[in-house]
């Protein structure tokens, strides 16, 4: 009932005796198969009913689940939706989660606005899962870093906990436990119909492939008795001759694209042609082609002839592809021709055969002209073949590429080729030379847009981004995604950028680009979810597992390795960026930082390099220096650089940043203060703020800092009016570290005054500075809160390069609150924000940070301690009585 009283609004609920399924949990750890199953079913009854007058609980998960003798009910229904209608629209704007995060969707993990009730299933698999596993899919020790699992990691199996459970549940749950919505159930009403069915249940739901790679019906038959038999002889027989059963489902939209071979003996190199049908699929939406070239071994890339049928299969199953492409081009003269042959993997029976003829004549030059005919001719082919892939009632608009300039499209493919080997400034000439040709092919300008943050040109790539998404009707659904997340991305728009990529992933989940650009937001910026050195590796891992011919994550991926002393696998990556014709700059780099790591230093090798490219020399001292996991490798790049006679005097400066900094973490002071007095001594007037940083991570030169105070305080009077944000930063930071409470307030006013006048900068960083107006008055909670609302904000080049935009002294001061109030977990996410690749004013707060770090973990008894000495040893420190 409900009603009001004397203006007072009011509800009755029942009482409900017998406690949750939590405590039930608590006492039994895992329920039998008939006891969860019951369980669930009548949690499923529930959400069927609330789900059909529209109401998304949102918070599903063993605390709201009732027990009255026995019998589920469902509490808090409704509460979230209320929540969400009276907040408008401001509650997603600011990137609030609610729910649990072990029961989460990864569509409330990632701050998605809009939610159906399949969300709400995801969040009752977890409690399935629970329920017959002990635990719920997704656990950690922070909740971004649960969070972070929910988005990217595939669930744990419940068959290795329970092996008594029937195929059929496990494949449930894994169906509720699927990271896009359209692979769950659908609907609660259509999960109800499979758990009040024994039959269904006993063999599970039908997985996708039973229809999909098993066409024929007595094949099914035989695959269902072999599973359902439980017979391992059975079923082996049957995996040796039908293989795709038991290296996962194939996706009939997945297209494995081999390279075309020379079948007229006209010298004719069929790669162009291979890229013009990867892309023509590409724009055939739901399709999605691979790259096979990246599978074949060097004598097959030489001759792709020596490819025989059974190895193609075998990549296509490997890659869990419906289909894959092989085909030829062919010259005659002026006459050119290409053909195509389009298999079904699973049967590997022939589905259809293309040719399309073609005269060199049409098209001006030998070299160009050649590349443009067989580009168009691959288009067309591919064209042809389409009604064997999609329904042939589905329009299909490739007008994109059909109806664009030649040239254009052959400019297009050269990008597209230079991109994947990571040769980006190369790849961002052929596409600008695209949209040269034609202004209105938006795939280009997309793609050149995102090759251009690949080479930090930020507004370059804004401009690019915009143009493409001015003719959006061009792009296809989930590179309009993709476009728009890099647009923030450029934008400086971490969590915007992300909810785009992600949008762009539901679209298609095996698509290695978004991946990539996903890792490149967490790499570069601050999101809400990060887990500093765990989110942006785990997609930078998932695109170079989707493709491995694609080369920027192996990038990432390599410098990562090399960095955590991990040779041998990078030494794997060097080799594959190697035998795919890498950038040999990066190539290089790269080398030299792994030789540093894995043989010692070789000071005249860095002194050679930087003496050649002090900025790739610089560039790889601070890949080597972060989170000082390198910091003797590190020394002797910035060094190099700083030796070089051909460095110039931003780059100097640079390399006096990384060197200090590892310095102070070090605890060598002297020598770090020499060194940033040498840079005052260069006019890096920027060197004095590190003065007072430098105090506040635990060097003891107060009076030098103090120095700078007084000489601010002449100029600019006790206002400050008139200074820049960033030293008004630090000046703020400062006088709250020597407790200085009315001049911090006097530079927080500055600040605000600062943003009033329009300068977004200053306001972030004056709302920064309230927790240490609050930790100044003693108000612990206050300054924790005041703390947590803010995160490093500003553009690529300020989050790397500013004293002041990483914000380093709210990480230390935050992590120093929570492992002062008994929030060790806490403490140690937040301070492992100082592992972050990007910031180089991090640096001189490591030692501190680690410290941090290893006094949380020895609290948790965590098996991390012993990583977090050995990372102090290695900076000199020993910890071992902290």
């Amino acid at each position: 009932d409900s009603g009001a009283a004397e203006g007072i609004l009011y509800f009755i609920m029942p009482y409900v005796e017998g406690g949750t399924l939590r405590d039930l949990l608590n006492r039994e750890g895992m329920l039998p198969l008939e006891e969860a199953l019951r369980i669930g079913k009548e949690i499923t009854e529930a959400l069927s009913h609330a789900h059909s007058m529209d109401v998304v609980h949102r918070d599903i998960k063993p605390a709201n689940i009732l027990l009255r003798d026995g019998h589920a009910l469902v509490a808090d229904f409704g509460i979230a939706k209320a929540v969400e209608e009276s907040a408008g629209t401001t509650l997603t704007q600011t990137g609030t989660v609610i729910g649990t995060p072990a029961y989460l969707s990864p569509e409330q993990a990632g701050g998605q606005a809009k939610l159906d009730s399949r969300s709400d299933l995801y969040s009752l698999g977890c409690v399935f899962h629970e329920m017959l596993g002990g635990e719920p899919p997704f656990t950690g020790p922070t909740t971004q870093s649960i969070l972070a699992k929910h988005l990217n990691e595939t669930s744990p199996s419940l068959a290795t906990v329970r092996p008594d459970l029937s195929p059929g549940v496990v494949l449930l749950v894994r169906k509720l436990l699927s990271k896009v919505p359209a692979d769950r159930y659908q609907s609660a009403t259509e999960l109800l119909r499979v758990l009040e069915d024994p039959k269904v249940l006993e063999k599970g739901p039908p997985p996708p492939f039973l229809h999909r790679v098993l066409p024929w019906p007595w094949a099914r038959r035989i695959a269902q008795v072999a599973i359902l038999a439980g017979s391992a002889v059975l079923a082996n027989k049957f995996f040796d001759f039908w293989p795709p059963l038991h290296r996962g489902i194939l996706d009939p939209n997945k297209v494995v694209v081999f390279p075309l071979g020379d079948r007229g003996g006209g010298g004719l190199n069929g790669a162009n042609a291979s890229l013009a049908i990867i892309m023509a699929l590409e724009h055939a939406e739901p399709l999605r082609p691979l790259d096979a070239w990246d599978r074949l071994s060097p004598p097959q890339k030489e001759n792709i002839d020596l490819l025989d049928p059974g190895r193609a299969r075998e990549i296509a199953l490997a890659w869990g592809a419906g289909h894959y492409m092989t085909g030829a081009v062919t010259r005659r003269g002026d006459s050119l021709g290409v053909s195509l042959n389009l298999y079904a993997t699973g049967p590997d029976s022939l589905v259809a055969s293309e040719s399309e003829p073609g005269s060199l004549a049409d098209f001006p030059g030998d070299g160009p002209g050649m590349d443009q005919a067989l580009s168009q001719l691959g288009i067309g082919t591919t064209i042809a073949l389409l009604p064997a892939l999609i329904d042939p009632g589905r329009r299909i608009d490739l007008s994109t590429l059909t109806d664009r300039d030649p040239e254009a499209i052959v400019q297009w493919i050269y990008g597209e080729r230079e991109y994947r080997l990571s040769h980006f400034e190369t790849a961002l000439e052929f596409y600008e030379d695209a949209l040269v040709e034609d202004s209105l092919l938006a795939p280009a300008a997309a793609k050149a847009g995102q090759a251009a943050t690949c080479v930090k040109d930020w507004d370059r790539g804004r401009d690019l981004l915009e143009l493409a998404l001015r003719n959006p009707q061009s792009l296809t659904l989930r590179h309009r995604q993709l476009a728009r997340g890099l647009l923030f991305f450029t934008n400086a728009e971490p969590d915007s950028a992300a909810f785009h990529i992600r949008a762009a992933l539901e679209t298609d989940p095996d698509w290695s680009e978004a991946w990539m650009a996903l890792g490149e937001v967490y790499h570069h910026f601050f999101p809400r979810d990060l887990v500093v050195d765990s989110t942006d590796a785990a997609n930078f891992r998932r695109a170079a597992e989707l493709d491995p011919a694609f080369h920027p994550p192996l990038i990432h991926l390599a410098e990562a390795a090399i960095r955590n002393g991990e040779v041998v696998e990078a030494a794997r990556y060097l080799r594959r960026l190697s035998d795919g014709l890498a950038n040999p700059v990066t190539l290089g780099r790269l080398r030299l930082s792994h030789r540093c790591v894995d043989q010692g230093l070789d000071e005249a090798s860095w002194e050679a390099a930087a003496q050649l490219d002090p900025l790739n020399v610089l560039s790889a001292g601070l890949g080597l220096a972060a989170g000082g996991k390198q910091p003797a490798c590190a020394k002797a790049a910035f060094r190099a650089v700083l030796q070089s006679s051909s460095t110039a005097g931003n780059i100097r400066w640079g390399a006096y940043r990384g060197l200090q900094g590892i310095l102070v973490a070090e605890g060598r002071y002297e020598e770090a203060l020499s060194l940033l007095d040498e840079a005052l001594g260069e006019g890096h007037g920027t060197a004095q703020y590190y003065l007072g940083l430098d105090v506040i991570a635990g060097a003891p030169w107060e009076d030098r800092a103090l120095e700078v105070e007084t000489t601010v305080r002449e100029r600019y009077g006790d206002t400050f009016e008139g200074l820049r944000p960033e030293p008004l930063w630090y000046l703020g930071v400062w006088l709250a570290w020597t407790s200085d409470r009315e001049g911090t307030l006097a530079v927080h006013r500055a600040l605000l005054n600062a943003e009033a006048r329009g300068d977004l900068e200053a306001g972030s960083l004056a709302r920064a500075l309230e927790g240490d107006l609050r930790l100044i008055s003693g108000d612990t909670i206050e300054a924790i809160r005041a703390y947590s609302e803010v995160l490093p904000r500003g553009n690529q080049i300020a989050l790397e390069w500013s004293v002041s935009s990483p914000l380093p002294i709210r990480h230390l001061r935050l992590a120093e609150l929570l492992l002062a109030t008994k929030q060790p977990d806490e403490a140690i996410r937040v301070a492992s924000f100082f592992d972050h690749v990007e910031p180089v004013v991090f640096l001189p707060f490591l030692r501190r940070s680690l410290q941090i770090r290893l006094e949380a973990a020895r609290i948790l008894g965590s098996s991390r301690v012993q990583e977090y000495e050995q990372r102090l040893s290695k900076l000199g420190v020993d910890d071992r009585s902290l």
